[in-house]
């Protein structure tokens, strides 16, 4: 997936971003956030038959992932945080909530795992 697909001005427009002063750091996080989602969906397929550009119906969980990647900027690496009485926690894993959008593109390399003996 380029980088131009809209994702950028997807993400600044909802973060309320209007500059350029962020796009070198939203750019590296779209860069990894696509890696990552690439790298769950082709988790268990060979190299032959990994899914190399990321499926326009999954744009909008990049889209989500990116904010939330950019919202813990400085934070990384913790479970919560509590500062002045306002308390913010992360989830450990990004991306389990969308694994129920993401399990349609995971083929195993044997087939479904469902073997019937007539």
């Amino acid at each position: 997936m380029a980088l131009n697909d809209g994702v950028l001005e997807a993400v600044k427009a909802r973060l309320g971003i209007y500059d350029n002063l962020q796009d070198e750091l939203l750019n590296q996080l779209i860069i990894d956030s696509t890696d990552q989602i690439l790298s769950n969906i082709n988790q268990d397929k060979s190299t032959s038959s990994s899914i190399t550009v990321l499926p326009k119906d999954l744009i909008w969980i990049l889209r989500d992932i990116v904010i939330k990647q950019f919202n813990r900027v400085g934070n990384e690496g913790m479970i919560s945080s509590s500062e002045e009485g306002r308390s913010s926690t992360w989830e450990d894993d990004m991306l389990e909530k969308y694994e129920k959008y993401l399990k349609k593109y995971k083929v195993k390399p044997y087939g479904q795992g469902i073997a019937r003996f007539l």
